[in-house]
């Protein structure tokens, strides 16, 4: 259900609270639903020729498809948590959807606010066709809330829920805790993160032609499909390699990128351009001596040193990539930041190495490693969070 900011949203908490538990899908009933709405979302993205609406699609199938899975191998039972409130980030436009299916399909009811960066016609239709197949009974518990101006639904929304789930930086989640009060019983707050790819020069310089040409096609995917709003994203690439091994990657990499003559601007392609110097102070700080003379996937690149790393900044990364240089994975290693969410590797990586990462660097992270090309792919585990387990609590009976 769609609410405007200027309805009634008290009359819409006190329905939500009081049908908190309702059930009107089961399990399977639930899945069906989902598959209902996939299909007509499907049809949708057709018709309004909208790739992120088929993004949301796969993302729709794919957690059912997880959902089916975990739920055969629980040993306990477990049930709703209730309401759920849930704040996405502006950066995505339909990340709403993706906050609100984990929730849905382990059977909460749901208050989303909507960003004021949100295009309300998209919404207005995506929901109403929701609700169509929802249901008058069950789309009650599930409202997608305007509130533009002062907070004051967000603020009943926050005091209502069992659950509040905060995407988005650092300093807009720290706000909410601040100003708006709630009984929950837990915050699920996902903050600033940033991403980095994985390229083993020894492996890159094996690769033919063909094989480069991929790798660069899937280095674009991760990167520009959502313009670098998403933390998946990678920001940063790790070479790893002798410091003339990574001067011949980098130079064949960017003239690969480069070579992509179909792209022409900074949301849908590789841009180079002899104008970038005149931005370079707004990008980095003056004591900084270094210039950069390549500008891809609509972003300035900078070298920086692996002994400076540690101590960077990464609020650069809102603005431009980085190329780094380790002699070892044992050196990236003792240089990780914690900053970083998702590694993307190349096909041909040795799965040990990613294993003694994940080993070694324990709760440092990265969270997620997925090959180059799959940045993007939302999962229900996210941050390390497993969205059905988080989002129910198991009932066990001990006889």
């Amino acid at each position: 259900m769609y609410i405007e900011e200027n309805n009634d949203f008290e009359s819409h908490i006190k329905n939500i609270k009081k049908n908190e538990y309702v059930k009107n899908f089961d399990t399977k009933q639930r899945i069906a639903v989902i598959n209902k709405v996939s299909e007509s979302l499907k049809k949708l993205s057709i018709k309004k020729k909208d790739p992120e609406i088929l993004e949301v699609c796969k993302f729709f199938s794919e957690c059912t498809e997880k959902y089916i899975k975990w739920f055969k191998l629980k040993s306990n039972f477990n049930h709703p948590r209730g309401i759920i409130y849930h704040v996405p980030s502006s950066n995505i436009s339909l990340m709403p959807l993706y906050s609100w299916l984990p929730s849905f399909i382990t059977g909460n009811s749901n208050l989303i606010r909507l960003s004021t960066h949100s295009k309300s016609d998209k919404f207005r239709e995506i929901i109403s066709l929701i609700d169509t197949i929802l249901g008058p009974k069950e789309e009650v518990r599930q409202i997608f809330f305007e509130d533009k101006k002062d907070n004051i639904n967000s603020y009943k929304a926050s005091l209502a829920c069992k659950i509040r789930i905060l995407w988005g930086h650092s300093e807009t989640i720290k706000n909410i805790k601040k100003t708006q009060l709630s009984n929950c019983s837990l915050d699920i707050a996902f903050q600033t993160r940033y991403s980095a790819s994985l390229i083993q020069c020894n492996e890159f310089l094996k690769m033919d032609a063909n094989k480069l040409k991929k790798l660069a096609k899937s280095l674009i995917n991760d990167s520009l499909n959502l313009s670098f709003n998403a933390c998946s994203s990678p920001h940063i690439i790790y070479f790893i390699g002798k410091k003339n091994e990574y001067t011949k990657v980098k130079n064949l990499l960017l003239s690969i990128l480069k070579s992509d003559k179909s792209k022409s601007n900074s949301d849908l392609g590789i841009v180079t351009t002899e104008n970038i110097f005149k931005i370079q102070n707004d990008l980095i700080t003056k004591k900084r001596k270094n210039t950069f003379k390549n500008l891809i996937f609509g972003r300035p690149i900078i070298d920086v040193l692996s002994s400076e790393f540690v101590g960077l900044d990464l609020n650069i990364l809102k603005n431009t990539s980085l190329f780094v240089n380790f002699s070892s994975i044992n050196e990236l290693k003792s240089c990780w930041r914690s900053e970083i969410q998702t590694l993307t590797y190349m096909e041909n990586t040795d799965e040990s190495i990613l294993e003694n990462m994940r080993n070694d660097l324990q709760g440092r992270g990265p969270d997620r490693f997925v090959p180059i090309g799959n940045a993007l792919k939302f999962d229900i585990i996210w941050d390390g969070i497993n969205f059905f387990e988080t989002l129910t609590r198991a009932s066990v009976i001990n006889v």
